[in-house]
């Protein structure tokens, strides 16, 4: 694993060796929060001990950026939060492949709802990927799964094929930045007079800054900068990566980005979704030009 350090092995090691004193295997249906439903494989480990968790949160912590959605996933069960959140691995000899699924136990389960059924995988070895997405994720629900390291795309597609269901998926800059806590402080409330809202910007379960939206009517003041800091320094603040995924084409976004100190990552960030509605072959963004933001 690149950047991966002696003691970040032995932590791998340490951690799977002994699993079984702290763990559930091969359970049907048994997960931290007892509500998994998908298929369960004998070579897939449910971590739930804390302290396990814990061990990993630090390795992944020191494996940023391709980390960052399964880390936040590990994060909020270590920070008191362990329901609706499931944290799948291989159980090789070694750390190969995680798989992460948050979702709230009060949302009743919806087999049409990708928003409810995504997915966040990590790897070292994208056989071992591979096997996890094939016998994790349930392939007869509408889903989500992201991944920020080559290859995700491509192992998703070759299973959707053999399964015969129909992918679609998107590429996305992912914007990372180093420390949050230089930016400007500021303070403010985006409402108008009558206290409703005017520019928001909120998170998506894998604590990435999404969704930022102002009213056409209140565009181009800058309020989107304005909460894009704001909520930058709060995940700092809560001990959380501070990032976002920007679209290939929305340059005004990615200067944005630019200016606040944001750095854009190498690799690209798959968004690999399975509708049961779509009836079209699995697809791919194509690659932007050269140059991510022109002037």
């Amino acid at each position: 694993m690149a950047g991966a350090t002696q003691t970040d092995r032995d932590c791998y090691c340490r951690i799977f060796r002994e699993h079984r004193g702290c763990t559930q295997t091969g359970a049907p249906n048994a997960t931290t929060s007892g509500s998994y439903q998908g298929p369960i494989s004998t070579e897939m480990l449910i971590l739930s001990c804390s302290s396990k968790l814990q061990l990993l949160e630090a390795t992944l912590q020191r494996l940023l950026p391709e980390t960052l959605q399964v880390l936040s996933v590990v994060m909020n069960i270590n920070r008191g939060n362990p329901a609706g959140h499931e944290v799948l691995v291989d159980t090789w000899p070694e750390f190969k492949a995680i798989l992460t699924r948050p979702h709230r136990e009060q949302v009743a389960s919806d087999d049409a709802d990708f928003y409810t059924n995504t997915y966040a995988a990590f790897y070292r070895d994208l056989g071992a990927n591979r096997a996890l997405l094939g016998s994790a994720v349930n392939w007869g629900q509408a889903f989500c799964i992201l991944g920020l390291q080559n290859g995700v795309y491509e192992a998703s597609r070759d299973i959707a094929k053999a399964k015969a269901v129909q992918l679609e998926a998107s590429r996305y800059f992912t914007y990372l930045h180093p420390d949050p806590s230089t930016m400007p402080e500021i303070r403010v409330c985006l409402l108008d007079a009558a206290g409703c809202p005017v520019s928001w910007i909120i998170t998506d379960p894998f604590g990435i800054m999404t969704h930022g939206y102002t009213l056409p009517q209140h565009r181009g003041r800058g309020y989107i900068q304005v909460l894009l800091n704001v909520m930058a320094k709060q995940m700092h603040a809560w001990g959380y990566p501070s990032y976002g995924h920007v679209a290939v084409d929305n340059y005004p976004m990615q200067r944005l980005q630019e200016r606040q100190g944001f750095q854009c990552q190498l690799n690209w960030c798959h968004f690999i979704l399975h509708n049961t509605a779509l009836h079209r072959t699995p697809t791919l963004t194509p690659s932007p030009a050269a140059g991510i933001a022109p002037a």
